[in-house]
This record gives C-alpha cells, sequence and structure tokens, in this order.
C-alpha cells in the first residue's frame, strides 16, 4: 500500500512538462510564483490527485484498512506546502528570460487552452493504461504490424513532434526498455499485449488531438522549438528529477506520521484497564 500510494503521488511531478543555454538573470520567487498561477499548477495537481484518488477507492475497495489509510493520507495532503518546498528547484535551474517566455506562451490564448485541457488529457492517459493493465491478454508476442510505425497526419506528426521535443516519448522508450528487462526476470508476471512504445505513443497523439484545436497544437510547436522553449524543456529532467525526491520525501513522512499515528491508537486500544 505504501509502496503503491508513494509511486502515485511521486508520478504527479513525473507527468511530462506540458503546463510547466545562458542565463540573462536570476529567476526570482515571484517569478516562479507566476509562471505557476499561468500554468494552473495547483489546479491541475489537485485534479490529478483527485482523479489518482478515485482509481485508488475503486483498488481498494475490499480493504477497508487500506482504503481508510489511504483517505487519511490524501487528507493531510497541503499541495501549497508542497509547491513552496519546489519553488527553490525552479529558482535553480530557470533563468528569469526563460521563466518570462514560457509565461508569455502559458498566458497567451493557445498556451491556456493548452493548460486547461491538461487534466482531461491526463485524465483519459491515465483511464487507458489503467484499462490495458486489466486486461486479460499478454505481452508475449507482438505481430509485425503492432511494432509497425503508424501512418500519421499532419496534425498527428506536429503532436508527435511536441511529443518527441517535451520527453514524452523518450520517457516511454525507457518505460519500455524497462517493461523487457523486467519480462526477462520475471516471465510468468502478467504484461498486457497493448503496454509497448507504439501502442503508448499512439495513444497520446490520439488523447492530444481530440483535445487540442489545429492552431494550439501550432502554437505549441512553435514554442517548444524555439530557442526558449527549448532550454525550458532540456531542464526539465533535472527540474522532475529533484522535484520528484522532494515529493517522495513529502509522500513518505506523511505515511511515517500516519503509521505512528496509527500504532499509538492501536497501543491505546491494547492497553490494560488501571483498575481503581
Amino acid at each position: 500500500m505504501k509502496k503503491i500510494l508513494s509511486a502515485l503521488l511521486t508520478a504527479i511531478f513525473l507527468l511530462p512538462a506540458l503546463c510547466f543555454a545562458q542565463n540573462t538573470g536570476m529567476a526570482s520567487n515571484a517569478d516562479v510564483i507566476k509562471l505557476m498561477e499561468v500554468t494552473q499548477t495547483k489546479e491541475i495537481t489537485s485534479k490529478i490527485m483527485d482523479q489518482t484518488k478515485i482509481m485508488l477507492q475503486q483498488e481498494l475497495s475490499s480493504n477497508p484498512e487500506a482504503l481508510a489509510m489511504m483517505n487519511e493520507i490524501f487528507n493531510e495532503y497541503n499541495i501549497d506546502q508542497l509547491l513552496q518546498l519546489l519553488i527553490p528547484v525552479y529558482e535553480k535551474h530557470l533563468s528569469k528570460e526563460e521563466i518570462n517566455g514560457a509565461i508569455n506562451f502559458f498566458d497567451s490564448s493557445s498556451g491556456r487552452k493548452l493548460t486547461s485541457a491538461m487534466p482531461m488529457i491526463t485524465q483519459e492517459v491515465m483511464q487507458t493504461v489503467y484499462s490495458w493493465y486489466g486486461s486479460s491478454d499478454t505481452n508475449e508476442t507482438q505481430s509485425a504490424e503492432t511494432n509497425a510505425v503508424p501512418k500519421l497526419s499532419p496534425k498527428e506528426d506536429r503532436i508527435h513532434k511536441i511529443l518527441t521535443l517535451n520527453g514524452v516519448v523518450d520517457n516511454i522508450t525507457k518505460l519500455e526498455e524497462n517493461m523487457n528487462k523486467a519480462k526477462v526476470q520475471n516471465p510468468k508476471a502478467h504484461y498486457p499485449a497493448k503496454f509497448n512504445k507504439t501502442n503508448l505513443i499512439k495513444m497520446y497523439i490520439d488523447v492530444f488531438g481530440k483535445h487540442l484545436d489545429d492552431k494550439t497544437v501550432n502554437d505549441t510547436l512553435t514554442y517548444y522549438s524555439s530557442p526558449l522553449g527549448r532550454q525550458y524543456i532540456s531542464k526539465q529532467v533535472s527540474i522532475q528529477a529533484e522535484s520528484s525526491a522532494i515529493t517522495t520525501d513529502y509522500t513518505n513522512n506523511l505515511l511515517k506520521t500516519f503509521t505512528t499515528k496509527m500504532e499509538n491508537m492501536q497501543n491505546t486500544d491494547t492497553q490494560p484497564e488501571i483498575t481503581k
């Protein structure tokens, strides 16, 4: 239970930096806060947390004790407090110019549309992957058709370029490599047949294409392809790694606090009554 919850909560800050060289000035606390505002970081994180909670509630519905523990931890999760811990990470890696470039894009009409669509995109991606894991088929054999690169429309091709620039394709490639290593180590484990690089990339493209219009896709690709956009994205690897470590520590501290609370309650219940 602890490992599942910690991994899911940490994954929130490992999502692609879609809603977030040389330095020409140090970024300030106010710069980062403004960036978080225009990218709706708090709102999107909160929605992803709610989606994760619903999925966990379904998974743990037959285990009342684990379900109660999960609900308690989510109730104690303070997003404002966590984001304050992450601000220094952004200040460390991003220049004022890079943050201003990101603010200019995400505060534009297309940037706001992208930001508004991200919770729906994230939810659909999570639900699709979750449904794949619930399937009964396995990934022991794959046809040539499965591994073939699908033909993309012009809009799909632009979305694929966005996913390549922001690191999603690279992350999916690494995920498939890790899955293949795991299959060698444990051949009897269940691996969904759909869970491979080609299907994952196509699924991302389909979901993005469903929620984003042509202008939003074009403007996003223009920003991500620009020097400032590339610099901003290139630094997300370091930002995400440090953010993940901070988020993991924060989550583990909540788990420890709650576990201690539960142990104290159990000890109190088992103490013998003192007779007068």
